[in-house]
C-alpha cells in the first residue's frame, strides 16, 4: 500500500543457483489461468494459493493437457483437485508433478467456489529435463482473445528490473477506450549468465 504515488512491486524466487522474479498481483480474484506447464523428467511444476483475507477460501484446480492423439489437439483434464483448503492469510503450495504423470506441456484452471485468492506457479527445471533453470508466473485471472507482452529483455545480473513504456502505454490506452487488452509480464532465469543454445 502506497499514501504518496504508485509504484511497482515485484518479489524473488530462489532455487540452488537461479533465481526469478515475478510481479505481485494487484487484486485477488476468484478464477485463476495457466499455460504452458511442464511435468516431465526432471521438471517441477508448483502451484502457490495465497489467501490475503481473514476468511477462509475453498478451491478447486483443473490440471491440463493436450491431446494430439485423434486428428484434431483438444485440451483435456488429466487431474481434478477439489476443495482445497486455503485458511485465511495463509499460502497453500501444491505439487502439480506429484499429482499427474509426465507430460511436455500442461495448463491448470483454478477456481475459487467460496472466496478470492492469488494463485503463482513456479516452474524448476534440473539437467534431466533438457533444460536448466527457474520459471515463477502470476496467472491471468481472466481468459482473453489477444495478449500482448510489451517488451523483451536478457537480465545478466541480479540489478532491478526496470520496465520500459513501450507497448504497455498502449494497452493502458486502449483500456482508456473500453478496449480489454491484458498485458502479462513473464520472468525467466537462467542458471548461465548466457544461456545456452538449444540442446547443449
Amino acid at each position: 500500500y502506497s499514501r504518496s504515488g504508485r509504484i511497482i512491486v515485484e518479489h524473488e524466487v530462489r532455487s540452488a543457483n537461479d533465481v526469478a522474479l515475478g510481479p505481485c498481483a494487484r487484486r485477488a480474484a476468484p478464477d485463476w489461468y495457466f499455460a504452458a506447464g511442464s511435468t516431465v523428467k526432471g521438471a517441477f511444476e508448483w502451484m502457490a494459493l495465497y489467501n490475503p483475507f481473514p476468511e477462509g477460501a475453498i478451491v478447486d484446480m483443473d490440471i491440463l493437457t493436450r491431446d494430439v492423439s485423434g486428428d484434431n489437439a483438444i485440451d483435456r483434464p488429466v487431474e481434478r483437485i477439489q476443495s482445497i483448503n486455503v485458511p485465511g492469510r495463509t499460502r497453500v503450495t501444491i505439487g502439480i508433478h506429484e499429482r499427474v504423470g509426465r507430460y511436455a506441456a500442461t495448463g491448470a484452471a483454478v477456481h475459487a467456489r467460496f472466496g478470492r485468492v492469488v494463485a503463482e506457479r513456479s516452474l524448476v527445471f534440473n539437467d534431466v529435463s533438457g533444460q536448466d533453470g527457474l520459471a515463477v508466473s502470476l496467472g491471468a485471472s481472466a481468459l482473453a482473445t489477444s495478449w500482448v507482452f510489451p517488451e523483451g529483455r536478457i537480465q545478466r545480473d541480479d540489478s532491478p528490473i526496470r520496465p520500459q513504456q513501450g507497448l504497455a502505454r498502449l494497452a493502458l490506452l486502449a483500456c482508456s477506450h473500453g478496449v480489454s487488452l491484458p498485458v502479462v509480464p513473464v520472468g525467466i532465469a537462467y542458471s548461465h549468465p548466457r544461456p545456452r543454445p538449444l540442446g547443449q
